[in-house]
């Protein structure tokens, strides 16, 4: 999600430097908004290809049980080693390329505008930054197995600079060493992998259908998250104001001289 609204934040404030659309800036747009894309529709091949054909769903969603699946049918001789390695390079160096060309092309705005949603997306920035501070080229090599988006660690690459022949010779190679691993993983358990797997091919309809009420449950638990912070507060019972002034007392009239001196004399004469 994050390339989507990196793209979401290009289209809607004419690009993040200020300046308007571009044939480039729509091409980088779009491909960021066809990865997101793909990469949640994908996942709905997962159950049905896993179990039958392991090696060509790597080409269409190389993710880690994937790779660990074909594993195991290289293990038990129903796919060549080479070929299982090789088949996710297709996927994800096509895509990492897009990630650093945003991050060429955008700078760290990107990123920052991603973090309105997810706020931690700029913490995870500054540790990319922190990382390719201290290792340069070399963190290639091992992004796949850190804890950041790799979409901010290949931003955060095109952002420095890096040319894009060292980029791709940098993440074909990485992406080469984690495959191996998954790969070697998926071959050492053999038949239990396979079986793992035809299991999910068997009941591929009802995982899909578990996942996709998950996701949608995910989905709209997060949007009533998000309306929660962003509805205004109720507001108050006003103060109530300060009572009414009630009518002045009337001023004592001035006591009749005469009044005064007659009632005196009385008195006196009692």
């Amino acid at each position: 999600m994050v390339a989507m609204r990196m793209a979401a934040g290009q289209s809607g404030r004419s690009a993040v430097r200020g300046r308007r659309l571009s044939p480039l800036d729509v091409l980088c747009v779009g491909a960021l908004a066809a990865q997101v894309a793909w990469g949640s529709l994908s996942v709905l091949l997962i159950p049905g290809l896993i179990g039958t054909h392991p090696v060509l769903l790597e080409v269409l969603n190389a993710s880690a049980a994937t790779m660990v699946g074909a594993g195991g049918f290289v293990g038990v001789g129903r796919a060549s080693f080479a070929a299982a390695v090789v088949a996710p390079l297709l996927l994800w160096v096509p895509l990492d390329t897009i990630a650093w060309w945003a991050g060429r092309r955008y700078g760290r705005a990107v990123v920052e505008f991603a973090a309105r949603w997810r706020p931690g997306l700029s913490d995870a920035a500054d540790r990319a930054e922190r990382l390719l501070s201290r290792f340069g080229p070399g963190l290639l090599l091992v992004a796949p197995w850190l804890p950041i988006p790799d979409q901010i660690t290949f931003a955060g690459l095109g952002e420095a600079g890096m040319p894009l022949w060292r980029f791709v010779l940098g993440d074909a190679i990485g992406v080469l060493l984690r495959a191996s691993a998954l790969v070697a993983l998926g071959a050492a358990l053999g038949d239990r992998a396979v079986a793992v797997t035809t299991a999910m091919s068997r009941y591929a309809l009802v995982i899909v259908g578990v996942a996709l009420l998950v996701a949608l449950a995910t989905a709209s638990a997060r949007r009533l998250r998000r309306r929660r912070r962003t509805a205004p507060e109720p507001a108050g019972p006003e103060p109530a104001g300060p009572e009414p002034a009630g009518p002045e007392p009337a001023d004592p009239e001035p006591a009749d001289p005469e009044c005064v001196g007659s009632g005196a004399g009385g008195s006196g004469a009692a």
